[in-house]
């Protein structure tokens, strides 16, 4: 009985992921290029923007290097406050997601999913409010895929500069 007890736990034991906890900088990753499947940020990026004189920079540099870990059909998971269907969240997305994004792999196409709620169809704002920005969309979900581009298109861009590609999706809940 203590025989097939152990079985089943070291049974137990291979099946479950093995998953491991480092502390890095997030702004200059020691990891190779095109390293990882995902790459997930719940709320770094939200506190990083809070330092006034080096926020932006600082997020730029976290997704860079994320955009630089992940590899080819991979993907970015961002929880934020920062929701693009805010003209707080788009100036972000522009400023900071766009940039560090290409700065990481300027090569690789990007595809943006931004889920979360409209401010249009935000039932608890009044009617009287003209300001948009005082609206609350509440928090956002970006799922980001890296896209591949083919090696003729890779050069192409290498030689003119011309860089990656953004699209971005809205889905309203």
């Amino acid at each position: 009985a203590l025989l097939k007890k152990q079985q089943e736990e070291e049974s137990q034991s291979k099946s479950r992921l093995s998953v491991e906890y480092k502390v890095h900088d997030a702004r200059d990753l020691p990891y190779s290029d095109r390293e990882f499947h995902v790459v997930i940020d719940k709320g770094t990026l939200d506190a990083m923007l809070s330092h006034k004189e080096d926020g932006k920079d600082n997020c730029i540099k976290i997704l860079s290097e994320s955009a630089r870990i992940l590899e080819e059909n991979g993907y970015i998971l961002i929880v934020s406050h920062l929701n693009a269907n805010t003209l707080e969240g788009l100036t972000w997305t522009q400023e900071v997601l766009f940039p560090g994004l290409k700065g990481g792999d300027s090569t690789s196409d990007w595809r943006i999913e931004v889920h979360g709620n409209d401010v249009d169809n935000d039932n608890e704002t009044s009617e009287t409010e003209d300001d948009s920005d005082e609206k609350h969309a509440g928090p956002a979900v970006y799922i980001i895929r890296k896209i591949a581009v083919s090696n003729e298109e890779r050069e192409e861009r290498e030689k003119t500069q011309k860089g990656s590609n953004v699209d971005m999706k809205f889905f309203d809940y």
